[in-house]
């Protein structure tokens, strides 16, 4: 069985293709589009979750389940490239996650 990557890996390698700003690279096109660009594709990738998500709930099948998976893991890679625009660190978003879940005593 292969390794699987982390959320925290995949954020790191989208960093480097950021960098390293190649024109076929579409993390570094949307990088280079700036905050509005990949803001709309974070918007439509969440609409698309929505829609995916309402089409599962009717009618579940694998084919509607494995769409939903896409569009969800669409929308968790445009966030990090929002994330590495705006150079929000994957740390603090587990800092934050963290904070938010802590049991009160």
């Amino acid at each position: 069985m292969s390794e699987k990557f982390t959320l925290e890996q995949l954020f790191e390698s989208l960093k480097t293709k950021a960098a390293q700003n190649h024109n076929n690279s579409y993390t570094a096109i949307l990088n280079r589009g700036g905050v509005e660009k990949i803001t709309r594709k974070v918007g439509e990738e969440a609409l698309e979750v929505v829609i995916a998500s309402f089409i599962n709930d009717k009618n579940n099948s694998d084919k509607n389940r494995q769409e939903l998976t896409g569009e969800i893991c669409d929308l968790f890679y445009h966030t990090l490239v929002l994330m590495i625009n705006q150079k929000i660190e994957f740390s603090e978003i587990l800092d934050e996650l963290n904070k938010r879940n802590k049991i009160k005593k």
